[in-house]
């Protein structure tokens, strides 16, 4: 059977034939006559080709405009749990979106007709993911993801004065990102919440406590990295409290309080006296400080406790609050007798649970004139305000970070006021900073 190409014109105007009969001349064969043959018109073809391609393109448009903004929108959210480079976060995107795009483009390949669905996939899904994605990650990076929890949870009080009464902005203690007469999105925020660390069941999370409010807001991550709102809630009653942070270092003062110094027998420093307390000095509250049989002598020492924010070095105190996250109270424990015979204090305040913190951090205190009160056995043996200490937070952080890098979640213990004493197995210690809370401590023996 062979096959022959028949062309044929039509006239302008004139109808399309339906039926042609073909006379074929073949060499050494005579006239053949092949007969009736059905014809399609060329009008009718080209009509349902141009209703194929005007469909398929629609279509095709369409779908990669929406594959092009899901891909787009699942590159932005990866590209937000990655990296904040403007550059990486773009990537995510294109690479996301663009897989999304390609896996549908090699289905339309595999279809009946690739070509008209498969330009307007590329052509409307590359632009959409470019457009969006871009928009995305260029807006990001004009608002950074929440460094501290202020940012990421709701609150429902009015925002505080731009300034704290200590000249520094008060919010979130500091807030890291505020800045004074800013309209930024955390001065929509209000200054004072709880932040705490608990176990509820058999985990530990962290959270938060508006003002007035006996629910924990939980918190995903920690209060210093994405400190995102589950959404889940529990009763600050169903919960057990424990040491707010975890610290690398704990930085501490000694004889900040002229009357501390004074009842020693000794004159306060010309310049900050620190000491170091390790990690494994915290413990939280109600846990037991357990006495210790190297030592006759264990004195309490109730103190205002700051909790850095973030990474602090060679800071200005006129910048000291931003680095701050809050407030909490400390009982910086010290083996009195080891502190008088050894000639550095590493035994005497560095030994395990020395260190009580808690019950929480107080986003929102005065440092300047807050009071900080001791309690024996619910007797009061040490009441004095901050405005006593010789060298205020502020100036103790600029003077610290000339040196030291601060972390964030580091403690500063400001020093203790007059009136430390003896603590002895059964004593139960409270530590109440004004505005913060109380910390409680049962003493036990060894």
């Amino acid at each position: 059977m062979r096959s022959f190409e028949v062309p044929f014109r039509l006239v302008a105007g004139s109808s399309a034939p339906t039926r042609l009969d073909v006379d074929v001349v073949l060499p050494g064969a005579g006239t053949v006559w092949v007969g009736p043959l059905a014809l399609r018109s060329l009008a009718d073809q080209h009509a349902g080709a141009w209703w194929s391609d005007r469909t398929g393109g629609l279509i095709g448009g369409v779908a990669g405009t929406m594959l092009g903004l899901t891909g787009a929108i699942l590159g932005a959210f990866v590209a937000r749990r990655t990296h904040r480079s403007l550059v990486l976060r773009a990537t995510a995107v294109l690479a996301v979106g663009g897989l999304v795009i390609l896996t549908v483009a090699v289905l339309a390949l595999a279809s009946s007709q690739p070509y008209a669905v498969w330009y307007p996939l590329v052509l409307g899904g590359g632009l959409s993911m470019i457009v969006f994605g871009g928009s995305v990650a260029l807006r990001d990076m004009h608002t950074p993801t929440p460094s501290c929890v202020g940012c990421a949870l709701p609150t429902s009080r009015a925002p505080d004065d731009a300034s704290g009464s200590w000249g520094l902005p008060a919010r979130i203690g500091g807030h890291p990102h505020r800045r004074p007469g800013s309209s930024g999105r955390c001065d929509s925020l209000a200054g004072r919440m709880r932040l705490l660390r608990f176990r509820h069941g058999e985990r530990i999370a962290t959270g938060a406590v508006q003002p007035g409010s006996d629910t924990v807001q939980v918190i995903a991550g920690t209060f210093f990295e994405d400190p995102l709102p589950t959404g889940e809630e529990v009763s600050i009653d169903d919960v057990m409290l424990l040491a707010p942070v975890l610290p690398s270092k704990l930085v501490c003062v000694g004889k900040n309080y002229a009357a501390h110094a004074a009842e020693f027998g000794m004159e306060v420093p010309d310049e900050p006296l620190l000491f170091l307390k390790p990690s494994t000095a915290v413990i939280g509250p109600d846990d037991p400080i357990r006495l210790l049989p190297i030592n006759d002598r264990t004195d309490y020492e109730g103190e205002l406790a700051v909790v850095i924010g973030r990474l602090a070095r060679n800071v200005r105190a006129e910048d000291a609050s931003r680095f701050i996250l809050g407030f909490t109270c400390a009982n910086d424990v010290t083996l009195r007798d080891l502190q008088r015979t050894d000639d550095q204090w590493t035994k005497a305040k560095g030994f395990d649970g020395s260190c009580p913190l808690g019950p929480w951090i107080e986003t929102s205190v005065d440092p300047t004139d807050a009071f900080v009160e001791t309690r024996l056995n619910g007797d009061v043996v040490q009441r004095a305000s901050t405005s006593e200490m010789v060298f205020g937070v502020a100036e103790l952080i600029e003077y610290i970070t000339t040196f030291m890098t601060l972390l964030p979640g580091d403690v500063l213990l400001t020093g203790t006021p007059e009136g430390v004493g003896r603590v002895r197995a059964r004593d139960v210690v409270e530590v109440e900073v004004e505005g913060v809370g109380t910390l409680r401590n049962r003493v036990t023996g060894p």
